[in-house]
C-alpha cells in the first residue's frame, strides 16, 4: 500500500479506489 498525498488530500492506492474523493486520479490509475 502506497500513502500518497495530494495537496490536502492524503489517500492510499489500494484495491478499491476512492473515487468520491479524487476521481481524476483514481482513474488514471486504474487505466495505466
Amino acid at each position: 500500500m502506497e500513502l500518497v498525498s495530494s495537496g490536502d488530500i492524503v489517500y492510499t492506492t489500494e484495491i478499491i479506489p476512492l473515487p468520491e474523493i479524487i476521481p481524476d486520479v483514481s482513474s488514471a490509475s486504474f487505466d495505466a
